[in-house]
């Protein structure tokens, strides 16, 4: 088993007892909560897309997550040799197939980062911005998504504010982010708790996550919020594999709890995230609906905010551009972590210095993000690009991962591996669970999405239409053909798996 040099962006040298969970959130909060969770809820369902995903990420996620962190501390590497290390069937494969997720990932990731930037410096440059008689949405259609100029200008910015960290070193990137993060977080809380306050916007606020209506709930709900989840938890087989291996075996770095403290802090993270929004929009009484901001959610509204402040309009205009310096330095973290991850595979594969590989790691991530800066809009290419790659592929890659860890590794080494140090003891039902039930509903979902393209639904979600998936349906009559299904397919596994194992005794 080879050994893996430490470069993560990201080390885990701290003897505090909160430093893992502290670097996971930082990475996983930022990484999608405000940007993506909200519009997810707009769009999926509301109160009860919210309720799914609290399940989902207790029954799947947090399994996911420990066997992430398992296989990355057990084989010392990230995607590029873990799935060897353990003499996974057809690895070489697997790491070229979670390489070019992770790559378009980011393909896409650097265009919304970049409008990150934009905003930041168009707070102080155009008035028009800050002005309470500009609609916010309108501006996101007309100035930023309808330039693709414009956005791939900003996320060749991004791109290469990521090289000091992946080139230079990363202690002082990393001080300085523990300083940005809590503080740009502390912001947020601030602000959701200011306009939840405002006249009436704490209950019609509350109204997007008490109304829960099944019949317009249907399967696809299911899916879009397993997808946030892992996307918005890193999970896909990369970054938490790769993570892991940078964990040792000490009390400070357990597994279980530590993955608890950070599921549990995303999730809260991700419901302060849409209580903000949806107050912003109770309070400055957005016309339309919600779900046809898309991507742009974030930035159709958090302008509406500071355009009511009765405040200088220079000062206002000052605080905005604050306000997106922060939030750019929190999602400066997991940027840095997409590049990363592909710049290191390349080194490892390829013995090619770090500034070439990170070169031309750049220099396709530019490339492949032209598609989504022609079409960034809800429908359009990096609407679906996120749907079907950044949920869909990094399910399929986490269950993958899980295999390797659960099937290719024995059981007695992976709890040990699990439990090493933790006074929180994994045992027989987490093993079970996450080896026999987890991957099966993690395929179930990946086969589902699947529909949508036997289907020959080209126009995407939009062109859906109720005969177009095989278990398309209100959330009442679907739930008990998943539960038959899964339950059925586990079972088969898990006796085909004792006889097997009987077998070779």
């Amino acid at each position: 088993m080879s050994e893996n040099v430490a470069i993560c962006h990201t080390c885990f040298e701290s003897d505090s007892k909160t430093s893992i969970v502290k670097v996971m959130l930082g990475m996983t909060v930022c990484f999608s909560t405000l940007w993506r969770f909200p519009y997810q809820v707009a769009n999926f369902g509301g109160a009860a897309y919210i309720a799914i995903y609290l399940i989902l990420a207790i029954l799947f996620v947090y399994p996911a997550l420990t066997a992430e962190w398992g296989l990355g501390r057990l084989t010392g590497r990230g995607p590029d040799g873990a799935f060897s290390s353990v003499k996974f069937p057809g690895s070489k494969y697997i790491s070229i197939i979670l390489f070019t997720i992770t790559l378009l990932i980011g393909s896409y990731f650097a265009i919304w980062i970049g409008w990150i930037v934009r905003y930041a410096f168009s707070s102080l440059l155009d008035a028009n911005l800050s002005n309470s008689v500009t609609v916010s949405s309108d501006y996101f259609d007309t100035q930023v998504a309808a330039n693709p100029t414009s956005q791939l200008f900003f996320a060749g910015i991004v791109i290469l504010l990521v090289a000091p960290a992946i080139l230079k070193g990363h202690k002082q990137i990393q001080k300085i982010s523990e300083k940005i993060v809590p503080l740009f977080f502390g912001m947020v809380i601030f602000m959701t708790t200011v306009v939840l306050i405002q006249p009436g916007v704490f209950s019609s606020t509350l109204s997007y996550f008490t109304a829960f209506d099944a019949g317009q709930v249907t399967a696809y709900t299911f899916v879009t919020a397993l997808g946030q989840a892992f996307f918005s938890l890193c999970l896909g087989g990369t970054f938490m594999v790769l993570y892991g291996s940078y964990m040792d075996k000490k009390d400070n770095h357990n597994i279980p709890k530590n993955a608890a403290f950070t599921v549990f802090g995303n999730t809260f993270a991700s419901i302060v995230s849409a209580f903000l929004i949806f107050g912003i929009v109770s309070l400055t009484s957005i016309s339309g609906e919600l779900s046809q901001f898309g991507p742009g959610l974030f930035f159709g509204v958090i302008p509406e905010v500071f355009q009511i402040l009765t405040l200088n309009p220079l000062l206002i205009r000052i605080l905005m551009s604050l306000f997106f310096i922060m939030f750019f330095f929190a999602a400066y973290l997991p940027m840095t972590a997409i590049i990363e991850v592909t710049t290191v595979v390349l080194v490892d594969q390829f013995g090619i210095s770090k500034k070439k590989a990170y070169t031309v790691i750049a220099s396709l991530t530019l490339l492949l993000g032209i598609p989504s800066a022609i079409s960034p809009h809800s429908g359009g290419f990096l609407y679906n690009l996120d749907l079907y790659v950044g949920a869909m592929g990094l399910v399929f890659g986490s269950m993958i991962a899980i295999v390797a860890f659960t099937w290719f590794v024995g059981k007695k080494t992976v709890l040990e591996e699990i439990n090493s140090n933790s006074s929180v003891k994994m045992g027989s039902k987490w093993y079970f669970w996450t080896k026999y039930v987890t991957p099966v509903f993690m395929l179930l979902v990946v086969l589902y999405i699947l529909s949508d393209v036997l289907a020959s639904v080209a126009t995407g979600l939009y062109g859906v239409s109720d005969d177009d998936y095989i278990l398309y349906g209100g959330i009442v009559s679907v739930i008990p053909i998943f539960v038959i299904l899964l339950s059925t397919i586990s079972g088969m596994i898990y006796f085909i798996d004792r006889k097997r194992m009987v077998t070779a005794m």
